[in-house]
């Protein structure tokens, strides 16, 4: 499905470009410029929040997030987080479970 897409993974976690682009039906995908996230998102890489674009954005979420209990994802700004159970991340923001990073 072309567009963009928001990934959403670990800290520890690199976003597999190969991996994400065969879940969402594509041959290839590209990272967005820091212009376009803040276009798209309102927020500065790095402090995006999984959800609150200014723009409705799909979005995948690494599969391996779920081993936690609870994890803490950005909050809009490169230095604010908010505490959430994974499953619960997934079924509000919209996202599709996947295995899309590399280690």
């Amino acid at each position: 499905e072309r567009g963009p897409w928001v990934r959403l993974c670990g800290a520890d976690r690199r976003v597999d470009t190969g991996k994400g682009a065969a879940r969402v039906g594509e041959s290839t995908v590209k990272r967005s410029s820091m212009e376009d996230v803040r276009r798209l998102t309102c927020y500065a890489s790095g402090g995006v929040p999984p959800v609150g674009h200014a723009t409705p954005l799909k979005k995948l979420m690494d599969d391996r997030l779920l081993r936690w209990p609870l994890i803490y994802a950005a909050a809009g700004a490169h230095d604010a987080l908010f505490p959430i159970d994974p499953a619960i991340l997934s079924e509000k923001s919209g996202a599709l479970l996947a295995d899309v990073t590399t280690a």
